[in-house]
Order: structure tokens, then sequence, then C-alpha cells
């Protein structure tokens, strides 16, 4: 683990060294990478889990788990894309970042508000979930983690790079339609891995996802974010198909 993360941190530092304008033109203040997390928004400045991002990455992941409705915003992980010389777009930006040789997950500005994810968390007496990141960002390591990938193919590298950092049991989400959260348009492969081994794993329904994230309330996202799901599962009778295949990772989890 120490190797792997000063190997991640050494590769940061020269991404840094060699930052400079975007191709489209837009000159962005170095060295600084702006981006959403502890120390980011418009703080301007490298942060945490900007730079646990880049050092997942150099540990073997093809996308580390980092952002949120700041990925698509002037202020937010796109700024680091640009930093590194890409103008990302909606479709082509986790194939940029791949390219980059560092990367985020993609994510949509229509999620949830932070608010009622929030009260949801409160609600159900859990602390927030944590991304692949959260073992190298926060103080003490982490039991399990969801995580959240655009493509089924990497599931199982993912969590690897999870297990490698010191969180051995992971949920991994992928939507229909290259999302890597719980899908609307289409169902959602989960599969528990534990030491990237799978365990278990199970479709979820369209028409289930979506009205057990929903919850009867008004939702005017194209995409249902994971946490909404995991967080809402535990007391629905219609999710305990799921919630037995995944009983092991709520025990180490919660």
């Amino acid at each position: 683990m120490r190797c792997a993360l000063s190997d991640g941190l050494l590769r940061a530092a020269r991404i840094l060294r060699y930052i400079g304008p975007s191709r489209d033109g837009a000159h962005i203040r170095a060295p600084s990478i702006d981006a959403v997390g502890t120390g980011g928004g418009r703080a301007r400045r490298l942060n945490e889990s900007t730079l646990a991002s880049v050092a997942m990455a150099s540990m073997g992941a093809l996308a580390a788990q980092h952002g949120g409705d700041g990925v698509t915003r002037r202020h937010g992980s796109a700024n680091a894309m640009g930093l590194l010389g890409y103008a990302p777009t909606d479709c082509t930006y986790a194939l940029r970042l791949i390219e980059a040789g560092c990367g985020f997950m993609l994510s949509r500005a229509a999620l949830p508000h932070d608010d009622r994810t929030a009260r949801l968390r409160r609600k159900a007496r859990r602390p927030g979930l944590v991304s692949s990141a959260a073992p190298l960002t926060c103080g003490s390591r982490v039991a399990a983690t969801v995580l959240g990938t655009y493509s089924l193919g990497l599931m199982r590298s993912m969590a690897a790079v999870s297990a490698r950092s010191g969180c051995a049991s992971t949920l991994c989400l992928h939507g229909a339609g290259a999302v890597d959260e719980v899908s609307e348009h289409g169902g959602t492969r989960m599969v528990h891995m534990f030491s990237g081994a799978e365990l278990a794993r199970t479709d979820i329904p369209v028409a289930l996802a979506w009205a057990e994230a929903c919850r009867g309330e008004p939702f005017h996202s194209g995409h249902v974010d994971a946490q909404l799901t995991i967080l809402c599962w535990a007391d629905h009778p219609a999710m305990l198909h799921v919630a037995v295949q995944c009983a092991v990772l709520l025990r180490h989890a919660w």
C-alpha cells in the first residue's frame, strides 16, 4: 500500500509539473486542479480527493470514483481535464480520462440535491457512503465501499484496486446506457466483490429500481443516484432479494 501510494503521489507530481492551457484555449492558473471534494470547488487548489483519484489511477484503476454534479460544471472536475489538455464533452468524458492516464467516473449534473440525500442518510442513521478513494482520504480504514462503473468490464479491476487500497468488500453497480449508477432506462447490474473475487450478483429491473429510488416523490433526473437506492432498499419488501444477496457487504459496511 505504501509503495503504491508513493507511486501515485509521484505521478501526481509529474502531472502537476506539466500542467498547461487546455486545447480549447481556456487558460487556468497553474499549478492547481479545481475539483469537487475536500478543499475543492472554487478553492482553485489541489485537494485530497483529487490527489487520491490520481493515486488510485496510478495503482491500476482505469477510472477512479470522484466528483458529482460538479463534473459537468465550470468549477468542478471538468477543470482537471482542462488542465491535462482536454475539453471534455458528455459522451467522451470517460474515454478522454483514460487517455490522459488518470480518471474520474462519468457523472451527470442532473442528480438529486445534496440536502435531499442528507435527509435520507440521517433518517437511515447511516453515515455517507464512501467512494473508492476513501481509504486514501479518510483517517481510518473503511470496511466496504460502493463503487459505480460505466463499464461492466471495469468491475473486477476496480474492485481489485479498491482491495489493494485497503477496502476488501466492494459493491459494484453498473446501469444500462453506460452509467455508473442505477439507470431508469434499463436494468442495473449489482455485484458484490470481495478481495477482487465475485461473491454474488443480481440484476435490478428498471421499474423496480426507479420506484424504489423515487419513493413516490417527483424526481427530475435522467438517472438515479446509486446512493439513494442503497439507502432506501433496507426497509422495502421489493428489494428483499437484493438485500439478501448483499447482506454480507451490509454487515461489514454498517
